[in-house]
């Protein structure tokens, strides 16, 4: 297995369609990575091995734990036990952004009932630092 698979892809599925091309973009880095996984990893599985399999080219931006790194796909992040079978993929080779942070935002941010009593100081978005 090379390093740029997950684990969740053994070689004999590794000729099999069952694969996903997915390019993490490195926030604030401009950097990015093509790894060749399973539609079946979790988030969690995926941080993982993104983490043991740092690419070289990333080496000045490191983290010190797995557990901090987060995806974001299409503007939402994505919460550790989803797996990517369970999103709405646009084909076999897509990007997200792979950045660190300690924390998720809560579920809450995004019901709109939450946004309106949080007032006009949200407008349904954040701003990835």
């Amino acid at each position: 297995m090379s390093s740029d698979e997950a684990p969740a892809v053994s070689e004999n599925n590794k000729n099999n369609q069952d694969v996903i091309y997915l390019t993490l973009i490195l926030v604030n880095s401009s950097k990015s990575h093509e790894f060749t996984i399973s539609p079946k990893s979790s988030v969690t599985e995926i941080t993982r091995h993104v983490f043991e399999n740092w690419p070289e080219e990333w080496n000045d931006h490191k983290v010190e734990r797995a557990d901090i790194l987060r995806l974001v796909f299409q503007g939402r992040f994505l919460h550790d036990d989803m797996t990517l079978d369970r999103i709405k993929l646009p084909g076999k080779r897509f990007a997200m952004h792979l950045l660190p942070r300690e924390r998720l935002p809560d579920h809450e941010s995004h019901n709109p009932r939450q946004r309106e009593k949080a007032g006009s100081q949200r407008r349904g978005c954040c701003t990835l630092q």
